[in-house]
């Protein structure tokens, strides 16, 4: 994990509108343990733009307590 992240307590995904044009009809993905770890995180926001959540993307963020998802997700094994 990135020192200048360790003290991450929220997480709101924002869409760039002009890159999202340009994959009109794919969904966006949060890869594999992408905050793995990141124990301060306490709340996560997706947008409707993501369609896949891949393992373990969220796994070991002890102190996360509200996930708001937007749209309809595929989780992948362990994502919390």
């Amino acid at each position: 994990m990135l020192k200048a992240f360790d003290q991450l307590q929220k997480v709101e995904l924002k869409i760039n509108t002009e890159e999202t044009l340009k994959r009109e009809g794919e969904g966006l993905t949060i890869g594999r343990y992408s905050f793995s770890g990141f124990t301060k995180i306490e709340e996560i926001t997706i947008p409707e733009e993501y369609t896949q959540i891949k393992e373990g993307a969220f796994k070991d963020c002890t102190s996360l307590t509200t996930v708001t998802v937007s749209g309809s997700v595929s989780f992948g094994s362990s994502v919390f």
